[in-house]
């Protein structure tokens, strides 16, 4: 699996040819664009349902998790309103809340450092 930087990253959002405006990039792919993470392995990304009916998202196989692999290394629900967002550089990410939220409830080794970098930043941010 190849890891992107933040420039490959948003080539392959731009690869998708998926409105900015329809979906949200998730956990560890929202950290690399807020900048709190230097690569990623993957796409994480929760679209609007009306979308994902338009580009034959439910054709897609699913992985374990029950996200649908659009492409590889690319994996979307079709949740996008449910999640807490923000916009950054055009394009909308989940909240550092709201992933510091789902890190925690995973809190798997692998999470440690972006549970750390989030923390950091919110209190940065809150002028702690």
């Amino acid at each position: 699996m190849k890891t992107m930087n933040r420039e490959e990253f948003k080539a392959k959002l731009d690869n998708l040819k998926i409105n900015k405006s329809d979906f949200c990039i998730l956990s560890g792919g929202s950290l690399l664009i807020q900048g709190l993470r230097e690569k990623t392995n993957d796409v994480d990304m929760a679209m609007k349902s009306e979308v994902a009916k338009e580009i034959g998202l439910y054709d897609c196989p699913t992985d374990e998790h029950g996200l649908y692999i659009l492409e590889e290394n690319v994996q979307c629900s079709d949740d996008f309103e449910k999640h807490d967002k923000v916009l950054v550089d055009g394009i909308w990410c989940q909240s550092l809340e709201s992933v510091l939220a789902f890190k925690k409830s995973m809190n798997r080794p692998k999470d440690q450092a972006d549970i750390e970098a989030i923390e950091d930043r919110l209190k940065l941010n809150n002028g702690e």
